[in-house]
């Protein structure tokens, strides 16, 4: 500009250039400010390479935070998952194994009840009594099947005459047959039945009228224990259909004229106890054993046949075990998830004697609803019993409250990520905003234009300005102040007068004089 100036103020008495010299030298000065050509290189904002380096970054934290969270959380829940597994299924063997042994106890105790020996005795004397003539005798078979919920028959019955008395408190009756109940005419012994009214407060059953329950009743075929060692011993009998459903009874034999417990080879035996769980009641049993939303507790009764492998005796879903006639196969059940692991099952261990005591595995459904767990206990008990428990769980059922939170932590880490991307923009703009600004201010000085000095940028101080920031504007408004004190006082050191001026070069003029007056 100094070159410029130059030109534009002459001293009074030189001849004025002529304005095809002033042209020349005009020209030449702006060839000389002009910057040589470069090429262009095409540059990023500084904003851009900020923004994704601060999203990347967070997501990259929040991504290895998340994996190591859920890498923790997976180990956890399988620990968990394998503690849950046993201790579900060992109480699901206990309670089991405990109405099994109730039921094996309570028949023992009629072997053992003085008043049930008493009764027997006299029977024994003399056929004709009556089997519900001994309201000490009925009330205690009453008491013995009303004190559990899975018992659904109490009875004692005489082998040689195949008289009965039998309580079924879940139906509030009693049926029974013996010398009473005898039809001379049609020479068959029928099965009655009597209504329980009540039980008084000294525990004595009140029975309400009678009726013929049914006719020519035969018992159904049931095998004895062997009585070598002149013990008496229960025996599980195979599951006899009854009524509407099965039974499975436990019978245990009794010589009235010898100590309870104790047998005679030699002398058949006179009568024996029994106490009879039918499927629902042990499903309403299992029904009470809560696991998880959609585990199924099953049990089966194994058999020789391959074919066949395991038949239903009961589960936690009801209506899933047979009809009044027929016992499903495992592979027969209605119920998908008892029918998908029978097959799981038999791929691992073909025969059902092969099962072992204790199994714990799993396997896909085909369904697609995921892992399933498969637990299997067996329930035993010296008396012949031998049933498997199989406990059948949706691995998700443990894992559902977690799969959730795994969603929401996801959807967590999204938000971050969307909310450092904000942020990542809002702190870019805060320190490239005063970059530009300064950059701007920068070619308007190119220019000897210095209103920023005016505007009050440089001078303006924020709290949220990063300190280098600060600094350059402190600096080049210094410099710029500087720089155009030292331009007005070489005008007026030079003592030149204005001859003629562009308007753009008087705006100048004043602008300069003005920043200097100001400082």
């Amino acid at each position: 500009m100094s070159s410029l100036q130059a030109q534009n103020d002459v001293e009074p008495g030189t001849p004025r250039a002529s304005s095809a010299q002033k042209k020349a030298t005009f020209d030449d000065e702006e060839g000389q400010a002009r910057e040589p050509k470069r090429r262009r290189i095409i540059r990023v904002p500084f904003v851009v390479p900020l923004i994704v380096i601060t999203v990347v970054v967070a997501t990259i934290i929040s991504a290895v935070i998340s994996k190591l969270m859920f890498d923790c959380v997976d180990t956890t829940i399988d620990d968990m998952t394998s503690i849950l597994r046993t201790s579900t299924v060992e109480r699901a063997h206990e309670s089991v194994q405990s109405i099994v042994q109730i039921s094996t106890n309570s028949t023992y105790s009629l072997v053992t009840d003085r008043r049930v020996r008493m009764f027997l005795g006299q029977l024994q004397a003399n056929d004709s009594i009556p089997m519900m003539s001994d309201p000490d005798l009925y009330s205690r078979l009453w008491a013995v099947g009303a004190n559990y919920s899975f018992i659904h028959n109490v009875g004692l019955m005489i082998d040689s005459q195949q008289y009965s008395a039998i309580a079924v408190p879940r139906s509030k009756i009693f049926v029974f047959q013996d010398s009473t109940t005898f039809n001379a005419t049609l020479n068959n012994t029928n099965l009655h039945r009597t209504a329980v009214g009540g039980v008084d407060s000294n525990g004595d059953v009140q029975l309400i009228g009678g009726s013929v329950y049914q006719q020519s009743h035969l018992w159904p075929p049931f095998t004895k224990p062997s009585f070598a060692s002149g013990n008496s011993i229960g025996k599980w009998q195979s599951a006899v259909p009854a009524g509407t459903e099965f039974y499975y009874q436990i019978m245990w034999w009794i010589w009235p004229g010898l100590p309870p417990g104790k047998a005679d080879v030699s002398v058949p035996p006179f009568a024996h106890a029994m106490v009879a769980m039918s499927v629902s009641t042990i499903e309403a049993f299992l029904q009470t054993i809560k696991i998880s939303p959609n585990a199924v507790v099953s049990l089966w009764d194994p058999n020789s046949n391959n074919t066949v492998y395991c038949r239903m005796i009961a589960a936690s879903v009801a209506g899933v075990s047979g009809t009044r006639t027929l016992r499903y196969s495992v592979f027969e059940t209605p119920q998908s998830l008892i029918r998908q692991t029978a097959n799981y099952m038999r791929s691992l261990y073909p025969s059902a004697a092969s099962i072992p005591d204790t199994l714990a595995s799993t396997f896909t459904e085909e369904d697609g609803h995921g892992v399933i767990l498969v637990n299997s206990r067996r329930v035993t008990d010296p008396y012949g019993l031998n049933w498997l428990l199989v406990v059948s769980v949706p691995k998700d059922d443990y894992l559902g409250t977690m799969n959730k939170t795994r969603k929401t932590v996801i959807a967590a880490v999204a938000g971050t990520v969307v909310g450092m991307t904000v942020v990542a923009i809002c702190v870019a703009y805060a320190l490239v905003y005063p970059i530009r600004k300064l950059s701007e201010t920068m070619v308007e000085a190119t220019a000897f234009d210095f209103s920023s000095i005016r505007d009050g940028f440089l001078t303006h101080n924020s709290p949220f300005e990063p300190l280098e920031i600060a600094r350059c504007k402190e600096v080049f408004s210094i410099m710029l102040t500087r720089f155009a004190t030292a331009i007005q006082v070489n005008k007026k050191l030079a003592g030149r007068t204005v001859v003629s001026m562009r308007p753009s070069q008087v705006r100048e003029e004043n602008m300069l004089q003005n920043s200097a007056d100001e400082e």
